[in-house]
């Protein structure tokens, strides 16, 4: 009979809260004595839990939605990458010439650190991790880096043609960058 009560409430709430509630209950047997009275007693108690559903509004709590976790808010984008160096192949300047390896924020190319994008996707001082390649800041721009392509700085000449172009390279921002180097 309680348990009948019990799954009538269940089957006929309104649903928007799901949270869990454990009950304990009492089963209780029904002795039919020979006069037609009855004697009750406990026979065993049962524990189960339910899943049931209730109004929000039937609660003086508001509910909060929950945060979600830093890793989970940050999306992947898809790049298109290339290599550079500050050679003529790249930059059409030779060493001793004005600006060689200065990138467009000012500071000296570096390799592991320096890499180059269209600034009206990621600004420069933007701190990227390129997947499977590592945390890189947007420091250069180039000629050819419009949209989503970035050119990874490399020293070497034979590494950067070995490094090539990668399409749909996965790419997350960790902090946006404001224009400039801080």
């Amino acid at each position: 009979m309680l348990k009948g009560a019990i799954l009538s409430l269940l089957l006929f709430a309104q649903p928007t809260i799901d949270f869990t509630h454990t009950l304990n209950v009492s089963v209780v047997e029904e002795l039919k004595n020979t006069n037609n009275t009855y004697k009750s007693q406990v026979a065993k108690k049962v524990e189960f839990r339910t899943n049931f559903i209730s109004k929000a509004e039937d609660h003086d709590e508001k509910v909060k939605p929950q945060r979600k976790n830093q890793e989970d808010r940050e999306e992947w984008m898809l790049f298109e990458i290339s290599a550079y160096t500050n050679g003529k192949e790249s930059t059409g300047k030779t060493p001793g010439d004005k600006g060689y390896a200065l990138t467009a924020s000012g500071v000296r190319t570096k390799e592991g650190r320096t890499v180059s994008a269209d600034t009206k996707v990621l600004p420069i001082g933007t701190i990227i991790y390129i997947d499977n390649i590592g945390e890189r800041r947007v420091e250069d721009t180039g000629s050819a880096i419009k949209g989503r392509k970035l050119d990874l700085f490399i020293e070497d000449l034979k590494e950067a043609r070995k490094f090539g172009r990668k399409k749909g390279v996965k790419v997350k921002i960790i902090k946006m960058g404001s224009g400039e180097l801080n």
